[in-house]
């Protein structure tokens, strides 16, 4: 079984994803707070949105869970990111320079690498314009 015929997709394979177009929903999975002073924390989860098929969301996976599938286990470990710091470095390591992260739980938000965003309250920004 392939981890794409599941509908998932691992940390790596998004960032390939962001290239060729497919943008990042952001989930709140845990509203955020700053326990300590500089140090934003919550839950969030990542999700690729195909730019053919916006409506489908395709989860964000562990390594680990991409393993299993691989050895025919369906023991599917969505990634989760616990700290805005470690967020935001992952979506900067896709190439988005403009990131909008919601800090309310069910709150969700997209980011691209254009401004080709459907969404004109979540401003995107483009590699090519880093000048």
């Amino acid at each position: 079984m392939d981890i794409d015929t599941l509908g998932y997709t691992t940390e790596e394979r998004a960032k390939g994803q962001v290239a060729d177009g497919w943008m990042i929903e952001v989930e709140c999975l845990e509203t955020a707070e700053l326990p300590r002073k500089g140090v934003w924390v919550g839950r969030w989860r990542l999700y690729l949105i195909d730019p053919e098929a916006p409506d489908k969301r395709r989860p964000v996976v562990t390594v680990r869970a991409a393993r299993s599938v691989y050895r025919g286990e369906e023991n599917v470990e969505y990634k989760e990111y616990t700290s805005l710091a470690g967020l935001a470095s992952f979506l900067r390591g896709t190439g988005i320079r403009t990131i909008t992260v919601p800090m309310d739980k069910g709150e969700t938000a997209r980011c691209s690498l254009s401004g080709s965003s459907p969404n004109p309250e979540n401003p995107t920004d483009s590699m090519e314009n880093d000048d």
